[in-house]
């Protein structure tokens, strides 16, 4: 019973050693005495002591939420930049130098993969792009056509629709030496064999000018409608050093973008100043060895200068459309592009060693905005990318559930929704259907691999970026 007893004296004096020591009135506490007398301590009830010690508690455990809130902060914001932007650098860097390296492997065996296909059946036509894009378009059965429409369904422009145009923008993406391209334009535009004489006369550019570090390009010439259509080719992912040139050209506008989240007054910035800061920054780079690759688009532009007996067209997708926009603006020509990414603000750039003149080059600039027309679909990141000129068609998108795998970027489903939209004024296809997947891409990369070495080393430094952008920005 005694040592009970002394128990239950010991918690009682836990408890009370929570409380603030209360001395009775009239016996003095010196904390400076040595002695080892306890102040004597006020008698209080237990709901009481109770209560203050659960106050105790409450306090104590919001201080340490308080410092483990503060621990998991950095200690200034410009460390947590400076972490953030360094793990991004050297990201980007093993990226652009593993892409780099594989463009000049690749350029050095002369291995590049063809990776769209044109096949014609007894319903009509189907189109396989870089194993992820099946497009099949339909030229019997009832019509499928669904409203409302388009506003520029109806709009021609010497006698071409939208949809004759992404035809022709879909053709620039076949290989000429793979591929005939006079062939692959008559499916696309007589699937039935109507016609006696072909509507479009294809030339390409000879070999040698179909070198790397140049645009690629075809002349769709239509001796009917008196029309040339210059259509320039996008990025092919099936070529490494397209993926290089789109580096090269557009790094700016969107490290001015990446800028704009750190600093939000970048974003309402006028056009023109971005365009020169732009041009500022690229010729800092040139000045280090990083080239722009500005002449990029002038095989383009001296063919297209060389043609005085016909109307001129440009078009093209993606990169393709970005580079028509910048021709025709300089040359002033009509345009019509689907999902370029802007070029109001790099345009300077690309075009200040071709016209040095201010006042000139200001005039130019306006062009962009004239007889120019952009189909740009929904959910597409592309196009977001700078800032868009011209006339602006938004359309849907499909495939909007896989907008995170660049489904909607895809030439095959606009062409696919202006077909739903606008239907065929030329009377070739009734329907069409449009699927994107990557179940296909694992199997025909690891068919390549065990064919090409090349496609191997770059399966493994893939695999190795994706790694590294897990694990280092935790290890920085």
């Amino acid at each position: 019973d005694e040592d009970e007893d002394e128990e239950e004296e010991n918690e009682e004096d836990d408890d009370d050693d929570l409380l603030p020591n209360l001395t009775s009135p009239g016996v003095p506490s010196s904390s400076s005495s040595k002695s080892k007398r306890s102040p004597s301590k006020v008698g209080i009830p237990a709901e009481l002591k109770n209560a203050i010690i659960k106050k105790h508690k409450e306090k104590e455990d919001a201080k340490r939420a308080r410092r483990v809130s503060s621990t998991m902060k950095p200690k200034n914001m410009f460390n947590g930049f400076a972490r953030f932007g360094t793990a991004f650098a050297v990201i980007v860097t093993l990226a652009v130098g593993f892409i780099a390296a594989s463009s000049h492997l690749q350029q050095n065996k002369q291995w590049y993969p063809d990776l769209i296909d044109i096949k014609e059946n007894n319903e009509g036509i189907v189109i396989k792009h870089a194993y992820v894009v099946d497009l099949e378009m339909k030229t019997q059965g009832p019509e499928v056509r669904s409203k409302p429409e388009y506003a520029s369904c109806g709009m021609t422009w010497f006698g071409l629709s939208l949809l004759d145009y992404a035809f022709l923008a879909e053709a620039s993406y076949f290989d000429p030496d793979n591929s005939d391209l006079d062939e692959v334009v008559r499916v696309l535009f007589d699937p039935k064999g109507e016609r006696e004489e072909k509507l479009f006369e294809v030339t390409v550019p000879p070999p040698e000018m179909r070198r790397q570090g140049v645009a690629q390009y075809m002349d769709a010439y239509s001796k009917e409608l008196n029309v040339s259509v210059v259509a320039i080719r996008g990025t092919d992912v099936g070529r490494m050093s397209d993926l290089v040139e789109d580096v090269k050209i557009f790094k700016e506008p969107v490290l001015l973008s990446m800028l704009s989240v750190l600093f939000p007054t970048i974003s309402i910035w006028p056009d023109s100043v971005a365009a020169f800061v732009i041009h500022s920054l690229s010729a800092s780079l040139t000045m280090f060895g990083l080239s722009s690759s500005a002449d990029y688009y002038k095989g383009v532009l001296d063919y297209v200068r060389e043609i005085k007996d016909r109307q001129v067209v440009l078009t093209g997708h993606s990169l393709g459309g970005g580079l028509a926009r910048i021709v025709a603006a300089v040359e002033r020509l009509p345009n019509v592009a689907f999902s370029p990414p802007g070029v109001a603000q790099s345009y300077y750039k690309f075009v200040y060693d071709e016209i040095s003149d201010f006042d000139e080059l200001r005039k130019t600039g306006s062009m962009l905005h004239h007889m120019s027309i952009a189909v740009l679909p929904e959910n597409d990141p592309v196009p977001t990318v700078d800032t868009q000129v011209g006339l602006i068609q938004r359309v849907g998108c499909d495939s909007s559930k896989q907008a995170m795998q660049n489904a909607c970027h895809m030439l095959e489903g606009t062409i696919s929704e202006l077909l739903h939209r606008c239907g065929d004024s030329r009377g070739r296809f009734v329907s069409s259907s449009f699927k994107f997947g990557l179940g296909d891409i694992v199997r025909q990369t690891w068919k390549i691999g065990v064919e090409q070495r090349t496609s191997i080393m770059a399966g493994l430094g893939m695999f190795a970026i994706v790694v590294m952008l897990i694990v280092l920005p935790d290890k920085i």
